[in-house]
């Protein structure tokens, strides 16, 4: 027997919100290993932060944990820095707020950490404590973006639909790709008792946003409110066919991290052969997955079949063409086939999405030192001042 159409409402929006809750642990479990202890001969710890910043720039943020926990120097503001931003990425909150606080004992105005340390107090519904923080934050800098997302979830949350409406049309306004603003802004009209305003905030929304679950699940909601029920139930049925199409592809995103894994351990070991072998069983499992088609071109060109890696960094840059990494080692391997002109391109895109990446200014100075042209000095400069700074791009999105 089916479900009532309310139940079945009821139960796609308990999938949803347990897919999204899921899937940030599982970007992290997949590269876990078995945890380190210090031993003797350990890397100073300047190696071990440079190493933790390519671990974390690279989405390997267990990685860079495990490291920073067996280097690190207790008090140092920058190591605290880097061993929030791990733990943040990777799910473990606990250990990032104590690092957060850490640092913030050093470094009181640190308004990055102020913020990450609102998300964690966000994420374990502590309202009372993220709302002034980001009141603090947004003071001094209205456009950040991170805040102004946590700061109109928390007041939809609280009922303050004025301010919600307010923080979701800012944050539209600074990050006009995202569906979610809208989604809020829909829901906001909703509350209101304006469900035809609401219908076509959050069918822009789906427009921006075809694989947005939640926006397809509120509209369905404003057409059953207002009697529409064969518009609602068509939107339930997409929205469930989403769904379906999203716990199929973590599924196999979870079936694809055995071999990955595998592959890492080969690449410890010195086969990057073997490890080859290993993500193209990845990618069998998960053939649309950017980072995993990055990775295993990397790992391509260090087995020497630069062919097979160009085709890998190929796919990977049109599945996510502002993916700053995949653009700068899709220039390396240009670099690496002896064609410097034609990495320029790429690492100049690279440069541009992030240019806080040094390894991006380093490669670009190679490139410009093969062509005999002046830049080449000021890019290798500029990446010796960026190795110094140590700045991180920013983190994947972290939703509840």
């Amino acid at each position: 027997m089916g479900c009532p159409p309310n139940r079945q409402h009821s139960l796609l929006l308990l999938f949803g919100a347990a897919f999204l809750l899921v899937s940030v642990p599982l970007a992290c479990g997949k590269t876990s290993r078995e945890e380190r202890a210090p031993t003797a001969g350990s890397p100073s710890p300047e190696t071990s932060r440079a190493k933790a910043l390519i671990l974390l720039r690279r989405g390997e943020p267990r990685e860079a944990m495990d490291l920073l926990l067996t280097s690190s120097h207790t008090g140092d503001p920058d190591d605290a820095f880097l061993l929030g931003e791990a733990a943040l990425r990777c799910g473990r909150y606990a250990q990032a707020e104590k690092a957060y606080r850490e640092l913030l004992r050093s470094r009181p105005e640190d308004l990055k950490a102020s913020t990450h340390l609102a998300r964690i107090a966000f994420l374990a519904a502590r309202y009372s404590d993220a709302r002034p923080q980001l009141d603090w934050i947004l003071a001094r800098s209205p456009d950040d973006v991170e805040a102004r997302e946590l700061r109109a979830r928390i007041r939809l949350r609280l009922g303050d639909l004025n301010g919600a409406a307010t923080d979701a049309r800012r944050w539209a306004d600074l990050a006009p790709r995202q569906a979610e603003p809208l989604r809020i802004l829909g829901v906001v009209q909703r509350q209101r008792g304006d469900p035809a305003g609401a219908a076509e905030v959050l069918k822009r929304a789906v427009a921006l946003d075809p694989s947005h679950l939640p926006s397809r699940l509120d509209l369905a909601r404003v057409y059953a409110e207002t009697g529409q029920k064969g518009a609602s139930d068509r939107r339930i049925r997409e929205a469930g066919r989403l769904e379906r199409e999203q716990r199929e592809a973590a599924r196999r995103r979870v079936e694809s991290t055995y071999y990955r894994a595998r592959a890492l351990k080969m690449l410890e070991a010195g086969d990057p052969v073997g490890a080859l072998k290993n993500f193209e069983d990845a990618l069998a499992r998960n053939p649309d997955d950017p980072d995993l088609l990055r990775e295993a071109g990397e790992t391509a060109l260090k087995a020497g079949d630069s062919e097979q890696a160009l085709r890998h960094m190929n796919r990977s840059v049109e599945l996510a063409p502002s993916n700053a990494l995949a653009r700068r080692l899709r220039g390396e391997i240009a670099l690496a086939r002896k064609n410097s002109e034609g990495a320029l391109a790429d690492l100049l895109e690279a440069a541009r999405l992030d240019p806080t990446d040094p390894q991006t200014h380093r490669a670009l100075a190679r490139a410009y030192q093969a062509l005999h042209r002046p830049e080449a000095e000021k890019e290798a400069a500029m990446a010796t001042d960026l190795e110094n700074k140590g700045l991180l791009p920013p983190p994947a999105e972290v939703t509840p």
